[in-house]
């Protein structure tokens, strides 16, 4: 396999606008999460992980682009290494392609519009469908900001798992050739059709989400954008391997012996070539549910039966930000590899026994050359990716 390597990134997350802020919360093991912190919920008790610094940004240059989500986005694209990438690759002329993961795109604009006819009956002049809410819409708006020409691009929308996906198509088109470069992302803003729509299924925790725990009761959401830049060029990290399933055991449950995620898992082990035991770290989709964290629990003790490897969620940190968990976890992944560190399971007090001695509770230093990321979306669907330091 031709080998597809990681140029840069750029992530912005709950109480962390950049991927520095990020790096020195996991190393305290310190929760992005604060109470009832979106301003339009308020009718019950939950902990979300806001971004603070989209309330205070306005991009008066992109118009009708401008809405959280696509904060978002700027704050996640302007990362100086990103940017400096970004910019090498556009001034050498290659062909840079956009996949894009999210579960709402721009959905709270909407929410807002429709708040405001039922009010006076108007939609409002600054509001646009195609340009705030529209599945593709990010896309311009991330071409627009990062100055990328035109080029092949297409959103992925499977659930929690959308931005995870993004890997396995940005490294299709390269090895076909469609493409010099992908510049790889997702992100979802937060927005009352989440939160409550997660509430109305009963998985919202009243408490921050404590995933992998024995007294866990439920999710926290948050919300994050992030970018990687993938090429068939060498660099110090690459993008071993990529794999997916889909059991559709249930439209919002996973199977409980997490055979859907197991294969998953699997299928990435077998495209990079390796074995369990040369995972080091498995940052987990433990999203702090009952079901969903015993599932994977048992698929990663069937996978990594015997091997050393460890794992944990970094949910508790970020919360679980939908359609941006992916490209979050995979690049806390990155980090974990650049950084030689293992992240902690913040939230984790007494682990529940299927998972208990691989669990990392508190953030290590230690070396890591191999990290696998899983997110898993409603519906079963299903994605594993592997991160690799490549030896010079």
């Amino acid at each position: 396999m031709e080998m597809i390597g990681i140029a840069s990134y750029g992530l912005c997350a709950p109480a962390a606008p950049d991927k520095g802020a990020l790096l020195s919360q996991i190393r305290s093991d310190q929760t992005g999460l604060s109470f009832k912190s979106y301003a339009p919920v308020q009718n019950f008790d939950y902990w979300a992980g806001v971004v603070s610094e989209v309330e205070s940004q306005r991009f008066e240059d992109f118009g009708l682009y401008d809405t959280r989500l696509n904060r978002l986005i700027a704050l996640a694209l302007d990362d100086p290494e990103l940017k400096r990438s970004l910019s090498s690759f556009i001034a050498r002329g290659l062909k840079i392609g956009i996949v894009f993961g999210t579960s709402t795109s721009g959905i709270e604009s909407t929410e807002f519009a429709y708040r405001k006819r039922m009010t006076d009956g108007a939609w409002g002049s600054g509001y646009s469908y195609r340009n705030q809410h529209a599945m593709n819409s990010p896309i311009d708006f991330i071409r627009r900001h990062a100055g990328i020409g035109v080029g092949p691009s297409m959103v992925i929308s499977t659930a929690c798992s959308s931005s995870l996906r993004v890997f396995g198509l940005a490294r299709s088109w390269l090895q076909l050739g469609i493409v010099d470069a992908v510049l790889v992302g997702g992100g979802d803003s937060l927005c009352s059709s989440t939160l409550l729509g997660f509430n109305a299924l009963q998985l919202i925790s009243e408490r921050k989400c404590m995933p992998f725990d024995q007294a866990r009761t439920g999710i926290s959401i948050g919300e994050s954008a992030g970018f990687a830049l993938l090429h068939k060029e060498t660099e110090k990290l690459y993008l071993a391997g990529v794999g997916g399933s889909l059991d559709s055991y249930h439209m919002s449950s996973p199977c409980p012996d997490g055979a859907g995620a197991a294969d998953a898992m699997r299928r990435a082990l077998d495209m990079a070539n390796l074995s369990a035991s040369d995972v080091d770290y498995v940052n987990c989709h433990g999203t702090g549910t009952q079901n969903n964290d015993l599932a994977e629990a048992r698929a990663l003790a069937g996978v990594f039966q015997g091997a050393d490897t460890r794992c944990s969620s970094t949910k508790g940190i970020t919360g679980h930000t939908l359609g941006g968990a992916g490209i979050t976890e995979a690049i806390i992944s990155m980090m974990a590899i650049d950084h030689g560190l293992l992240p902690g399971n913040v939230g984790a007090v007494s682990p529940i026994d299927e998972v208990d001695r691989r669990l990392v509770l508190s953030a290590e230093s230690k070396a890591v050359n191999t990290a696998m990321c899983n997110n898993f979306g409603f519906g079963g669907n299903n994605y594993s990716a592997i991160f690799r330091h490549h030896e010079q």
